[in-house]
């Protein structure tokens, strides 16, 4: 699913500023390193670091820093921290041996005004066998950071590397020292059975307890539990999610790639959890109490790709955060979903269900359109169903900071009205193909971006025998 009116959004809606983040105003350089650029809005804040290949070194949402190490923390000299490009020369199961990449970049940022889309770009000055270049927006009016990547073949031999991004996560719960034990790591598996659970342990205990799968829905989950403990899978779908179960917030990380599309490689996931336990490594048993720092490294291997001299690889990475229920079913284009939108119908009615996190706020609608996408009906006029946590206010549109509830029943006439340009239920059953739940613009109550879709044909409602 792609955003509506995305092009428009770019030269119309994006907004950054070089500045603090409201959230750490009384030390706003304790997050941030001196060579580092810093965008925020207000959902996010997020710094990289230009002498480090770019690196994505923070990103906050909330009072939450998801990338380790935080803002308290020095950084290790033995950790690669925040999310760091690497390119292996082979894939990195097989070996260590990486291509050097540019530490020096031109930052160019394109301030906001009537005319321009205002963006940072980040240019590399010196290469040896690649170039770097990245394109980092932050939507004003979106809870996602978006950040396109090219590599660029600068040699005069062909070359053949696995773009492979790492993330460490902050398993920490605030800055107590004490892990956060309500995480969840989700991600989608390439195959799973009764017989195959769709990863191998690689590391610790083989039952470690926090690695786990849902054969049901080829997926993958880490219940994070501060055991150490190393597993390697498939994923092919290009998403990963991590949740806090107690509040439904989610950190979701997404890849599209715009033009040269790489080569799919098994096992390009290894998920690591930093913790206590026992294993086993260069032969040596080893022991780690509790008291050691609270991480996940997330090892993502993108493909396999081959440039030859002057061609390029770009991929695109949306970094989202904002409130769904779970598990963690899917994400795309910043939103995240614990259940896909589903129609059925009655004699009367259509009943629509879904669970979503949308990181854009504003009311939603209903579109029902026939085979060829034409729009035979709307209702714009949906209050949501909306688990608040026990807040005292119930918005009626999305709200990033809550999950989006989709519940409900869309009565429709059955006899003909004066207007018989506007289907009536009977006639509206038949011929709708396709409902579209939409992102209204607050004001002018029009559609800017498509949130989800359904596609009949459509099943039955009977309220005793439905289940999500």
């Amino acid at each position: 699913m792609r955003v509506l009116f995305k092009t428009m959004s770019l030269i119309c809606c994006i907004f950054l500023h070089i500045s603090q983040f409201s959230a750490w105003s009384q030390d706003p350089q304790s997050m941030d390193s001196p060579s580092s650029i810093s965008l925020s809005n207000d959902w996010i804040h997020a710094a990289f670091n230009v002498s480090s290949e770019a690196r994505l070194e923070t990103f906050a949402a909330g009072n939450h820093h998801v990338l380790w190490p935080h803002k308290k923390l020095d950084h290790p000299l033995d950790r690669i921290p925040g999310i760091s490009l690497i390119l292996y020369a082979d894939h990195p199961r097989s070996g260590s041996r990486t291509f050097s990449l540019p530490t020096s970049f031109a930052v160019e940022t394109i301030r906001p005004n009537s005319a321009t889309p205002s963006f940072v770009a980040v240019n590399s000055t010196s290469s040896a066998s690649f170039a770097i270049s990245r394109q980092i927006s932050l939507l004003s009016d979106e809870a996602v950071l978006w950040v396109t990547t090219t590599v660029t073949n600068t040699s005069d031999a062909e070359q053949t590397f696995y773009p492979t991004e790492i993330t460490m996560y902050n398993t920490e719960f605030g800055v107590s020292n004490m892990p956060n034990l309500q995480l969840l790591f989700y991600s989608p598996i390439a195959s799973v059975s009764e017989d195959d659970k769709g990863f191998d342990v690689t590391l610790g205990l083989v039952n470690n307890l926090q690695f786990q799968s849902l054969t049901d829905r080829r997926l993958m989950v880490c219940k994070y539990l501060n055991r150490v403990g190393e597993i390697v899978f498939t994923n092919h779908e290009r998403w990963i999610a991590l949740q806090d179960e107690k509040n439904g917030r989610v950190w979701g990380r997404e890849y599209d790639f715009l033009d040269k599309q790489p080569e799919p490689v098994k096992n390009n996931v290894i998920l690591y959890t930093n913790g206590a336990g026992e294993f086993i490594r260069d032969g040596q048993l080893h022991y780690q109490n509790t008291d050691v720092d609270k991480y996940m490294r997330l090892t993502h291997v993108l493909g396999r790709v081959t440039l030859q001299p002057g061609e390029s690889f770009t991929y695109r990475a949306g970094m989202t955060t904002s409130v769904s229920l779970g598990p963690i079913l899917d994400i795309r284009d910043g939103i995240v979903f614990g259940k896909h939108l589903e129609m059925l119908y009655d004699s009367i009615s259509f009943y629509v269900f879904g669970a979503m996190g949308i990181p854009q706020e504003g009311p939603v609608g209903f579109q029902f359109l026939n085979e060829q996408d034409e729009l035979l009906r709307t209702n714009y006029n949906v209050t949501l169903v909306l688990d608040t946590f026990a807040r005292p206010r119930r918005p009626s549109g999305a709200v990033t900071t809550h999950p989006t509830v989709i519940a409900h029943q869309l009565g429709f006439p059955v006899v003909d009205e004066a207007d018989s340009d506007t289907p009536v239920f009977p006639d509206l059953l038949e011929r709708c193909k396709k409902v579209r739940l939409v992102l209204l613009d607050k004001q002018s109550k029009q559609p800017v971006r498509i949130i989800d879709e359904a596609v009949g044909p459509w099943r039955q409602y009977v309220e005793a025998e439905y289940r999500w």
